[in-house]
């Protein structure tokens, strides 16, 4: 009698231990799940107001000189791989009695914690987003991160002939390249600068019909290219065709600077 009262007692302290466990079962499966799944979610939102439904109230907010508000978000990522790999999946839950969630929540709330993204999203005077970028990115890399995307659009348009003509479309890729350059808070260079008078002088050049298509491809990958942030540009060989782009080199000047 006192044999079956222990084994009742035993497999009952079992059935507790499971009931418990079960209680805290996933804990380290609905953390990894939680969050984005990667930065394309970013775009996704168009307003302030849907932003704040999507990731809930700012840990940051200012208002720039120029009208525009800045709120930067602490933005969750899944990290479903890296918690599956230490065992906090459902086959090691009921191996080890749900015992594993112990050791996988704990490391899953640092891992997720540590994955976070530092987002800051800009708005207009309308509430509409003018660019998001990552807050802890100097404003050089947010200005790459942000027109490398419009230098790649440019390029489709320009390529498969979806521009009215080379100066228009140029000309909108310069405004554009400008406003993010101020969105993001950065202050562009004299290199850039010129390389911008750059590409609308090349623009001006095929309209004219002074170079040609290819041509006019080649001058502006060259130049789009450089730096991958449109920083200085080297100047491209001249062409006859084209006296306005000849070069003229001097003594002083790097060759990293644009003509």
């Amino acid at each position: 009698m006192d044999t079956k009262t222990g084994q009742l007692r035993r497999w009952g302290m079992v059935m507790c231990g499971i009931s418990l466990g079960l209680a805290g079962t996933g804990c380290s499966t609905i953390i990894a799940y939680s969050g984005i799944v990667g930065r394309q979610e970013l775009h996704a939102p168009a307003t302030r107001t849907q932003v704040r439904q999507r990731f809930g109230t700012p840990s940051a907010a200012e208002t720039r000189a120029d009208g525009t508000s800045v709120e930067t978000y602490h933005i969750r990522r899944r990290i479903a791989s890296t918690v599956k790999a230490l065992g906090g999946d459902l086959h090691s839950f009921l191996f080890t009695y749900g015992l594993v969630e112990a050791i996988a929540t704990p490391v899953a709330l640092y891992h997720s914690e540590k994955a976070k993204l530092s987002v800051a999203f800009v708005y207009g005077a309308d509430d509409r987003i003018l660019c998001h970028y990552r807050a802890e990115a100097p404003p050089e890399s947010r200005f790459e991160d942000t027109t490398l995307p419009l230098a790649a659009s440019l390029w489709v348009q320009l390529e498969g002939g979806a521009c009215p003509n080379w100066s228009t479309c140029m000309a909108s890729f310069v405004e554009q390249a400008r406003m993010r350059a101020a969105c993001v808070g950065y202050t562009l260079t004299l290199a850039e600068e010129e390389n911008f008078k750059r590409l609308l002088r090349i623009a001006k050049n095929a309209d004219e019909s002074r170079i040609t298509k290819d041509e006019t491809l080649a001058e502006i990958q060259k130049c789009l290219a450089c730096n991958d942030a449109l920083a200085s540009c080297v100047a491209p060989d001249s062409s006859p065709s084209d006296p306005s782009l000849v070069e003229h080199p001097s003594p002083k000047k790097s060759s990293a600077e644009p003509v």
